[in-house]
C-alpha cells in the first residue's frame, strides 16, 4: 500500500447493541489522529495543571523527596567525615614538620635557642600540663651558679638514669630495631632529665604516645616514649635531675606501662647502659 492510499483510508466504528438500530460511523485516519492528539494534549495539561496546584503534587513526589532526603543525610555524614579526616591530617602535618625541624637541630652542636629554625619548633603550652621539679635539681642549679669553679669545663657531660630505682625490662638491642632500654616503672613515675639542654620536641603520636626530645651539649641528645603527663614544651631549658614528665603507657607500640630511654650522638644511636652513670 503506497502512503497516499493509506492518507485516503478511513476508520469505521459500527454499534451493535441489540436494543438500537445498527449504524456505521466513517471518520477519516487523518482525523483520528487529529482527534487524538488533541485529546492526549489535553489529558496531558490536565495532568500537569492537577499536580502543580493542587495536594496531589506532594504524592507526585513523595519517592523522590525520601531519596532526596536520605541522600542529604549522607552528604552530610560524608563532609563530617572529611572535616575529621582533614583535621587529623593537619595535626599530622603539623606533628611531621616539627618533627623535621627537631631532626634538623639534633644534627647541630649549637645549643643556641634565638636561631630562626628554634622558632618554628615553639608551641602553645598545654594546659595539662605541670609545672615543677625537685629539690635536688634546684640545689644543684643553686651550687653550680654561686660555688661552681668557673674554670671547670663547661662541656664535661654525664647521664643519670631518667627514673629512680627502674629495673630494665628490656635492653639495647639495634639489630632489631629496638634502640633503646626500657624501664618497668609504675605509672605515673617521675621522669627526670638525664642531662642538662633544652627540649626539641615535647607533643603526642599515635606509635610512641607523648614523646620529649631533648638536646644536649656535644651533640647529644636523649629520647623518652610513651610517657602519661608531659611537664615540658618545646623549647623549654631542662637542668639535669628535673622531674619533665611522668610515666605511662601511651601510644600503639606498647604492651603495659614502662618508659623507652634513647641515647644519640648525631646520628648514631647508643647503648644507654654504657652512658648511665647512676
Amino acid at each position: 500500500m503506497k502512503f497516499q492510499d493509506f492518507k485516503k483510508s478511513f476508520i469505521y466504528i459500527t454499534r451493535d447493541f441489540p436494543s438500537y438500530e445498527m449504524k456505521r460511523y466513517k471518520i477519516s485516519l487523518g482525523k483520528a489522529l487529529f482527534y487524538l492528539s488533541g485529546y492526549t494534549l489535553i489529558v496531558f495539561l490536565f495532568a500537569v495543571a492537577l499536580f502543580s496546584f493542587t495536594p496531589l503534587k506532594k504524592a507526585l513526589f513523595w519517592i523522590e523527596n525520601g531519596k532526596i532526603k536520605e541522600q542529604a543525610v549522607q552528604i552530610k555524614r560524608l563532609e563530617r567525615e572529611v572535616a575529621l579526616v582533614q583535621k587529623e591530617l593537619d595535626k599530622f602535618i603539623k606533628l611531621e614538620r616539627r618533627l623535621n625541624y627537631a631532626i634538623i637541630l639534633a644534627g647541630t652542636d649549637s645549643l643556641d635557642s634565638n636561631a630562626v629554625i628554634y622558632d618554628s619548633l615553639r608551641a602553645e603550652p598545654n594546659k595539662n600540663n605541670l609545672n615543677g621539679g625537685n629539690l635536688l635539681f634546684i640545689f644543684e642549679a643553686f651550687v653550680n651558679k654561686f660555688f661552681s669553679d668557673s674554670t671547670a669545663n663547661k662541656n664535661d657531660l654525664y647521664f643519670i638514669s631518667p627514673v629512680e630505682n627502674g629495673v630494665i625490662l628490656r635492653k639495647f638491642e639495634k639489630e632489631s630495631g629496638h634502640y633503646g632500654i626500657d624501664f618497668a616503672v609504675k605509672p605515673n613515675t617521675p621522669i627526670v632529665a638525664s642531662a642538662p639542654g633544652y627540649v626539641i620536641f615535647a607533643g603526642f603520636t599515635d606509635v610512641d604516645g607523648n614523646v620529649i626530645i631533648i638536646q644536649h651539649n656535644e651533640n647529644f641528645r636523649t629520647v623518652l616514649k610513651h610517657c602519661n603527663i608531659l611537664l615540658k614544651k618545646t623549647g623549654d631549658t631542662v637542668y639535669q635531675g628535673e622531674v619533665i614528665a611522668y610515666s605511662g603507657n601511651s601510644g600503639i607500640n606498647t604492651t603495659g606501662p614502662h618508659l623507652h630511654f634513647e641515647i644519640w650522638h648525631g646520628n648514631e644511636v647508643l647503648n644507654p647502659e654504657k652512658f648511665i652513670v647512676r
